[in-house]
């Protein structure tokens, strides 16, 4: 048994110097679709790469690939009806085509320790060209993107552009409601806040052929606004009020289009909630909104972006005018 064991670990290592001598023989002016061609385990997504008709076929450096292996992007493919991806790209469009693919892709060069938990650019982008976000969460050796764990076969793999992991996942193209819904540190009440309305805010949030932004109150707003109006919780403000009154006050926070919000200084805004005017002010070097009734609250994070609009992070419930 000794010498079997011994046998794997020298079989092992033998696999991974020639892996790493592939790596190594690369020239560093190689495109990104020679540099991904090295790894037979993702040729469907190197293929995927090499239709994109953009800069993310060119030569960057140091970023961070997340490519799914050829089981994955098979399976992708005939779920979507698709016989490759020059029929898929033509199926979803270039847009929504070049958003999907870049997801894969973040603009640093991060090995799996080095993952945040936070909301982190792709080179993905939306409609508007603004840079799309992943929500990402990372416990130790466990990591989560947009609410979807990560389990990767081979990771922190160099190449001249960066690095290489290579996952059983394929990452998925956010929306308000996924970037919301991934962020349980913050938004857990938010999220069951959304799907509990009426109408569905969280199906309208999720809508791919709209524009909004989003003013997310987290956790902690909610919880004191909940004090403030004599309910302990979402159920027991439901219960006292009524769903209709919860979909009042979310639509009090959202409004159309997808917004750089620092380009609001000074400006009212339309919300979804009967066009009942919310405005945006820098004071002291601190983004604010506020209603016309005096409720204002700070943006303790701006332009979270998914694709079809903004989240901005803010830190009290603004209440109804």
């Amino acid at each position: 048994m000794r010498k079997i064991a011994l046998l794997l670990i020298c079989i092992s290592l033998i696999a991974c110097k020639k892996e790493n001598e592939i790596n190594s023989s690369l020239p560093a002016e190689a495109s990104l679709v020679q540099q991904l061609e090295q790894f037979p385990s993702i040729s469907l997504f190197t293929q995927a790469l090499a239709i994109c008709e953009d800069t993310l076929n060119a030569s960057p450096n140091e970023i961070t690939i997340y490519a799914p292996t050829n089981d994955v992007l098979s399976a992708f493919l005939q779920d979507a009806g698709a016989n490759d991806f020059t029929e898929l790209k033509a199926n979803i469009g270039s847009e929504f085509y070049r958003a999907w693919l870049g997801c894969h892709f973040f603009p640093s060069a991060l090995r799996l320790e080095q993952m945040q938990t936070a909301y982190i650019p792709t080179l993905a982008y939306n409609p508007l060209g603004q840079q799309i976000h992943t929500y990402s969460q990372r416990e130790k050796s466990v990591l989560a993107l947009n609410g979807q764990y990560v389990n990767l076969i081979s990771r922190d793999n160099t190449i001249p552009s960066g690095i290489l992991h290579i996952s059983t996942e394929k990452m998925q193209v956010p929306t308000i409601t996924k970037l919301v819904s991934a962020n349980g540190n913050s938004f857990s009440i938010l999220k069951r806040a959304l799907l509990l309305t009426e109408n569905s805010l969280a199906s309208l949030l999720n809508r791919e052929d709209q524009m909004f932004t989003l003013f997310a109150p987290n956790d902690a707003a909610f919880d004191r606004f909940f004090q403030d109006v004599g309910c302990s919780d979402l159920d027991g403000f439901i219960e006292k009020f009524d769903n209709q009154a919860l979909e009042n006050l979310l639509n009090h926070h959202i409004i159309r289009g997808s917004v750089d919000i620092s380009s609001l200084n000074g400006h009212n805004i339309k919300s979804l909630y009967q066009d009942k005017e919310l405005s945006i002010n820098l004071a002291h070097g601190n983004l604010k909104v506020s209603n016309n009734g005096g409720f204002e609250a700070h943006i303790v994070q701006t332009d979270i972006t998914a694709f079809n609009g903004r989240i901005q992070l803010i830190d009290q419930v603004l209440k109804l005018p």
